[in-house]
């Protein structure tokens, strides 16, 4: 685990929108279309003690999942992962970043 300066650790203007309900309208439990403000993802092996390649990829495939449903409004992301993983994923999201990038591009 590592420690990133404090600036990049704080919330996202949007989260403090007042139209982002505190609490689900009925009921303890959340609905599929409730506002995420934040998620907690880790690469911390569902088996022994090593992080596998598998295992950074499917924490990727999940940040990237998060990404490219979370619409204008990307929600924090608190990653609990080694530095390989957050290597690795601060890498694909510069492709995804260049992909868009191109794609938007050839679009315009």
């Amino acid at each position: 685990m590592f420690s990133i300066n404090s600036k990049a650790t704080e919330c996202p203007p949007w989260t403090k929108d007042p139209s982002i309900p505190e609490c689900p309208k009925s009921g303890k439990l959340l609905s599929e279309d409730y506002p995420a403000l934040a998620f907690v993802i880790s690469d911390s092996p569902a088996y022994g003690d090593h992080i596998s390649d598998l295992d950074k990829h499917s924490t990727w495939n999940y940040v990237r999942d998060i990404l490219m449903h979370s619409g204008d409004q990307v929600p924090y992301m608190i990653l609990s992962v080694s530095q390989d993983t957050c290597q690795m994923i601060k890498e694909e999201i510069r492709k995804l970043t260049r992909q868009n990038t191109y794609q938007a591009k050839r679009d315009a």
